[in-house]
């Protein structure tokens, strides 16, 4: 789950500048919104199986021509508005103060206009894309899974929900620089590609390859494929019958496609980057590589090699939340000769002190030339231009590679290293890697071709979020808002469907690192009560949100150390459990001295990500789960002691409270002690006493009213302006059901083919949230893709309709 207004103010007070205390959009759980949108596509080819498209792709150098044109059932895109109408930010001060400082209700900062489309990774590089193919998102767990790109949006069209961004010149993109006509008559144009038309979709349902398209404008003739990924090798860390060798790198494979009218004579492919590297964290305040939080920071170094023929950026300092030396890097490179570059310091950063001039400035007028400086300090940007080669059939091709690191010569190393491999073998080694990764997934046996292709993507979207290093698992890549750390709440729930999409090590590698970084009497963290784990933790395990604790975190830390011991293998799970133990016994502890003598609940506690101290539902249900969990595991452990006879007695009032809560002129339970009705019904809550809760049995006529109240709720949120986390929901009440009416599963299988097709991306991500707008369009909003989201919805999905 994710962080709210309720807590903004929090960081209002410990952010060297002001944070702006926006209002939240209305809906039913009171989540701040963002805004996304996706864009256009399509191709029945581009949709093919990766390992079918490759083996019939024979020529490399043309590999991305049999991309064009076509129509699939699988495509997914909508077109983009062409000219946004903007959310005005009311200021105009420098970009820190307009866009940091100034707390406008209009504008959206830490947790909106997420400009995210689409998605590459392999588990060590994490790179998110907007509809229109700019990086606004790149992750390496190698230079501290920090987001290594300057991209801050702003706000969005308020009819179509479309991303706006604070700066033209934020995140990498592409562009050309082309001649029209010969000798005298000769002129030189230029355009960024992300100005011409374009679309975009996955190469395959399977794997996360990215295809943008361009076609340009006016005459010109051109057609520009482009086609992304991260190599495979990486993808070991996820499963080890991985077993692809090779670079760590992102890699964007572009084809020009010069039609035989084009008055295009010639022409250069541009690769422009504005990188921010950082590998530094504040304890409770996760937003250090956020876009406006990074521009203080100008002891950034870039520079260009002739010798190697690539760029890098690099940055030194101190891990604030280890006070340790740390530091990262950002090369990038073409495959091929580059003809001229760039080093220039950000046009449209009013901190960046004087330097060269920013390529995206020197191409913004004829003749469109860039000057060649090799070396700028402060906030580094990167230009580089590659002369293209059209062969007789009028076809170009050309190879950009970025590569993250901790130094200038680890990521410069990459680069190096993907340039030794060709295209196609990477491609193929993707295809073939993300074949073994999801050849145990467990997909819904639906027709429903959009829910199949949302499962499988959902699916690629969990795996993407696992840091192989620590086991940890985030809630999602994106910046904004700043959701690169694990919550316990979430992870408890994407544990569930790792295991049953059969990736039980992964899930069980997270729960050791949750038992690993508990507050405990050996592992201290300040504010957090033993027993507890912080609001959020960076994927070392560090407290990363400005909430110290969370009271339904605790339930749900312990229910997911409990549960993953039947996951574990026969031979290990007792010493599993003798592992895990002491951390559930913790939290046990804890919840059973954490209660209010006068109504049996739980005592005031933040629940939700709400820092304001509340008493609900949300917070009994996980904390009912942990005190029976800790009673199972005692039991089959043998463990013997006073405190496991406390656990019971808290378990037998917790639960007495619980039911004392059941109204029965609604038919379903009141959401807390002070609550007068039990209508409206939260879906959430009612979701999550069917499951994981599993309050009583199903059959019982209060479950059973309960489930009729939650899915009332659940179908009057879709008909809302916005919402969010239907999917606890549909997945609660298709646990209750499957086993007391299974005739309305096929009601429950509408709700999911509704989400798939209505509530994602047009590329298959979930977000957060979801909001209609004023076109009547309907987009995901806030951090896509987000994984709590993407596990509940692959869940469901599997339960709704059995599996494969």
């Amino acid at each position: 789950m994710a962080m709210t207004a309720a807590f903004l103010p929090v960081f209002a007070m410990v952010l060297p500048f002001a944070v702006p205390v926006v209002s939240p959009t209305s809906s039913p759980s009171g989540y701040h919104r963002g805004a996304n949108t996706g864009l256009p596509t399509t191709s029945a080819k581009l949709h093919r199986d990766a390992e079918g498209a490759l083996s019939a792709t024979k020529d490399p150098s043309v590999l991305g021509e049999s991309l064009a044109g076509g129509s699939g059932s699988d495509a997914m895109a909508l077109p983009e508005p062409a000219s946004p109408r903007a959310v005005s930010t009311g200021s105009t001060g420098p970009l820190w103060a307009a866009y940091c400082a100034n707390p406008s209700p209009k504008a959206t900062y830490l947790y909106g206009a997420t400009n995210v489309n689409a998605q590459a990774g392999n588990a060590s590089l994490t790179v998110d894309l907007s509809g229109s193919g700019t990086i606004t998102v790149l992750r390496s767990t190698a230079a501290n899974y920090d987001n290594q790109v300057s991209y801050f949006a702003t706000g969005y069209d308020t009819e179509t929900g479309q991303p706006l961004s604070a700066t033209g010149n934020g995140g990498s993109f592409l562009g050309l620089r082309y001649v029209v006509g010969s000798g005298a008559a000769a002129r030189v144009g230029f355009s960024w590609l992300r100005s011409w038309s374009h679309t975009q979709a996955y190469l395959s349902a399977s794997s996360p390859v990215p295809v943008t398209t361009y076609r340009s404008p006016g005459k010109l003739g051109l057609k520009i494929i482009d086609t992304d990924l991260a190599t495979a090798a990486p993808l070991n860390a996820l499963d080890g019958n991985v077993s692809h060798k090779g670079p760590d790198a992102f890699v964007r494979h572009v084809l020009v496609l010069r039609s035989k009218s084009s008055p295009v004579t010639s022409a250069a492919l541009v690769a422009y980057g504005n990188f921010s590297p950082t590998a530094s964290r504040v304890a409770y305040l996760p937003v250090e590589d956020m876009g406006c939080a990074a521009q203080a920071n100008l002891t950034k170094l870039g520079s260009y090699s002739t010798k190697s023929e690539l760029a890098t950026v690099s940055w030194h300092g101190v891990d604030l939340v280890t006070g340790k030396p740390s530091s990262a890097a950002v090369s990038m490179g073409f495959a091929g000769r580059t003809a001229s570059e760039q080093i220039g310091t950000d046009s449209q950063d009013p901190l960046a002190p004087p330097g060269p001039k920013d390529g995206y400035e020197e191409l913004s007028s004829p003749p469109y030339l860039l000057s060649g400086s090799r070396l700028a300090t402060g906030q580094v940007t990167i230009t580089l231009e590659h002369p293209l080669s059209f062969k007789r059939s009028g076809v170009a091709t050309a190879r950009l590679i970025i590569g993250a690191a901790r130094t200038t010569r680890e990521a410069a190393d990459q680069v190096k290293s993907a340039r030794a491999s060709s295209w196609r073998s990477e491609l193929q080694a993707v295809g073939a890697a993300w074949h073994v990764l999801l050849a145990n997934a467990k997909m819904p046996r639906t027709t429903d071709a959009r829910v199949l292709a949302v499962a499988k993507r959902s699916v690629i979207t969990m795996l993407l979020a696992v840091d192989p290093l620590t086991g940890a698992i985030v809630a999602s890549a994106d910046t904004q808002g700043p959701y690169g750390e694990d919550w316990v709440r979430d992870g408890s729930f994407i544990n569930a469907a790792l295991d049953a999409n059969g990736f039980p090590w992964l899930a069980t590698r997270q729960d050791l690192f949750y038992a690993a970084n508990q507050s405990s009497p050996t592992h201290p963290i300040p504010s957090v009560p033993f027993g507890n784990w912080p609001m959020t933790m960076y994927v070392t395990g560090q407290p990363g949100g400005p909430i110290p604790y969370e009271i339904d975190e605790t339930g749900y830390g312990a229910w997911t150390l409990w549960r993953q011991a039947r996951y574990v293998a026969p031979a290990k799970r007792a010493a599993y459990l003798h592992q895990v133990f002491p951390a559930i016994s913790r939290a046990a502890d804890y919840l059973s001295a954490c209660q209010d003598p006068l109504n049996g609940f739980q005592c005031y506690a933040s629940e939700d990500d709400n820092y304001e101290p509340t008493q609900t539902l949300h917070g009994a249900l996980p904390d009912l789960l942990a005190l029976q969990s800790a009673l199972s595991a005692a039991k089959v452990l043998k463990v013997h002691n006073p405190l496991v006879g406390e656990w019971s007695k808290r378990a037998a009032r917790l639960k007495a409270a619980i039911e004392s809560l059941y109204d029965p002129a609604q038919h379903a339970y009141r959401e807390g002690p002070t609550s007068s009705s039990a209508l409206p019904v939260s879906f959430e809550d009612g979701g999550l006493m069917l499951w994981p809760t599993h309050l009583l049995a199903y059959r019982n006529p209060t479950m059973q009213g309960e489930a009729a109240q939650t899915q009332a709720s659940m179908d009057a949120s879709f008909k809302d302006v916005s919402g969010s986390y239907e999917g606890v929901a549909l997945l609660g009440l298709c646990h209750a059901w499957k086993r007391t009416d299974p005739a309305k599963l096929s009601e429950l299988a509408g709700t999911l083919s509704y989400m798939a097709s209505t509530l994602t991306s047009p590329t298959g991500l979930f977000g957060e949230a979801w909001r209609r707008w004023g076109d009547g369009r309907i987009t995901p909003l806030n951090d896509q893709p987000h994984v709590w989201e993407s596990a509940l919805f692959d869940m469901s999905a599997t339960c709704i309709d059995s599996s494969t």
